[in-house]
């Protein structure tokens, strides 16, 4: 029944990625990757007005809905990603079955062997998320790649932790890792972050009217396009008359 379940579940999923809805996801893909071709060049400050009229054009073809061309089970399983990697569900199954399901098998139940098979899998598996970033969300694939390395490093500490005998400094730099690692992912998932971001720039904005201001009162312009009725006018040339006269010798 296990064996059932590990190898059936995939290839119900393989087959309708690839068999039943592929034509659909395919032309899905498309759409999405023409849509962000589209979305670049009209980002681009060099395109000639012919070009940008030419944009008009572009994916302007009939437009392809999730919502009636796949089933709601469908959806379910290729709504967080982007439909250029509507597969990777499979990934995730198989990174569960690889990183949970295989290394009970192992004779020896925690020991050397698990360990280095978990550092194996979450070697190529954060490899494989830094690659694809295969999310909607940004913020998504920035979650999974730290809960990746949260993983990795919790696996190396088990290691670590083992010896013998015990390091007090390792067991340190492993507890200021481990209360890290949750803080900057709750500071990635919450708004806390951006609303440092529009602080400062609220105090970056702020300061610089200050300095323009006092920069006024001292009648010195240092920001580029101010300037004042003395400061423009161009340096006055040396006098004639504060030449040093030439002293004639009479003969």
């Amino acid at each position: 029944m296990l064996v059932l379940h590990i190898l059936g579940t995939p290839a119900i999923y393989a087959y309708l990625f690839f068999v039943k809805y592929r034509a659909p996801l395919v032309a899905l893909t498309q759409q999405e990757l023409a849509d962000a071709y589209k979305e670049k060049l009209e980002s681009n400050t060099h395109l000639q007005e012919s070009e940008r009229a030419a944009l008009v054009t572009l994916g302007t073809a009939e437009r392809v809905d999730a919502n009636s061309v796949l089933p709601g089970y469908m959806r379910k399983l290729t709504g967080g990603y982007e439909y250029r990697t509507y597969w990777f569900e499979l990934f995730e199954l198989a990174r569960k079955v690889l990183l949970v399901g295989v290394p009970a098998t192992f004779p020896s139940r925690g020991g050397n062997a698990q360990l280095v098979w978990g550092l194996s899998v979450c070697f190529i598996t954060f490899g494989g998320y830094m690659m694809l970033a295969p999310f909607v969300n940004d913020s998504d694939d920035q979650l999974q790649q730290l809960s990746q390395f949260q993983i990795f490093l919790t696996l190396v500490a088990s290691i670590g932790l083992r010896m013998t005998p015990p390091d007090a400094t390792l067991g340190t730099i492993v507890s200021v890792c481990f209360f890290i690692l949750p803080v900057f992912a709750i500071f990635m998932e919450t708004p806390l972050a951006d609303e440092l971001r529009g602080g400062y720039a609220m105090l970056a904005k702020a300061g610089h009217r200050v300095g323009r201001m006092l920069g006024r009162k001292k009648g010195v312009y240092p920001y580029p396009g101010s300037s004042s009725d003395d400061s423009s006018a161009a340096p006055a040339s040396p006098r004639a008359d504060d030449a040093t006269e030439v002293q004639t010798i009479p003969s």
